[in-house]
């Protein structure tokens, strides 16, 4: 049950056998696991549903899976989520549920790059409340890490968090996620400045700030090369 704990509370019987290793059973094929599936179904730790399994209630999970070493556990949701990679298209990817996995596997990376996609799924079907939970997420995953990268990924993230607000009419969370961006970015040289500045001052705009809007402009100006696209960028706003 240790496996399945790992996976979730329901459990579809291909992710399990493809997830499982024939080291770990001591045996080759599925007959094994289909064995110790058996003794869970007896002992009612598990029920059958369709093609996969589900715990009979949440805390039997969490007990199965506080009797699994931490480093095990962090293995085990690594393989879990390869599994998932490798038998799903891309398109197709329970991005949330990897998102889950790598993070629990301690690849925070890959688990913000999975919440990220899940934030833009989720807006290709206008879920943005969603897309502002996965972000959120996203944004918290990162906390605390000061490296170059994790600060890129972290102005990235609240960067369309601003957008999302903004699409959704909340004008002041937009212009704060879009602040906070800013500040993360911080050097001068950073090439996204500009185009966060002329966020900041599209937003001052509809809240009508005018001396905002013109003071992120002119800094949209300085951040930018001399060049007629990014001029004509600054005017469109």
């Amino acid at each position: 049950p240790g496996l399945a704990a790992v996976i979730g509370e329901a459990v579809q019987l291909d992710v399990l056998h493809t997830s499982a290793r024939a080291e770990e059973l001591g045996v080759e094929g599925i007959d094994p696991l289909l064995d110790l599936i058996g003794e869970a179904l007896n002992a009612r730790l598990v029920e059958e549903t369709g093609l996969g399994y589900r715990f009979q209630h949440p805390l039997l999970r969490e007990g199965v899976l506080r009797r699994i070493a931490p480093t095990r556990r962090r293995v085990l949701h690594r393989r879990v989520a390869r599994t998932l990679e490798a038998s799903t298209p891309e398109r197709e990817r329970p991005v949330e549920t990897l998102a889950y996995h790598y993070r629990e596997a301690g690849d925070i990376d890959t688990a913000v790059a999975y919440l990220m996609a899940a934030a833009d799924r989720a807006e290709s079907v206008y879920d943005h409340e969603d897309a502002v939970l996965r972000l959120e997420e996203a944004i918290a995953l990162l906390a605390g890490d000061e490296t170059p990268a994790a600060a890129s990924r972290r102005a990235e993230a609240h960067e369309r968090l601003g957008d999302v607000h903004r699409v959704v009419g909340r004008i002041e969370a937009g212009l704060a996620a879009y602040t906070t961006a800013l500040a993360a970015l911080g050097s001068p040289g950073n090439g996204l400045l500009a185009g966060l500045h002329r966020k900041i001052a599209l937003g001052a705009i509809m809240a009508a700030d005018i001396p905002t809007a013109t003071d992120h402009l002119a800094l949209a100006r300085e951040a930018a090369p001399p060049e007629p696209i990014e001029e004509a960028r600054n005017l469109i706003v």
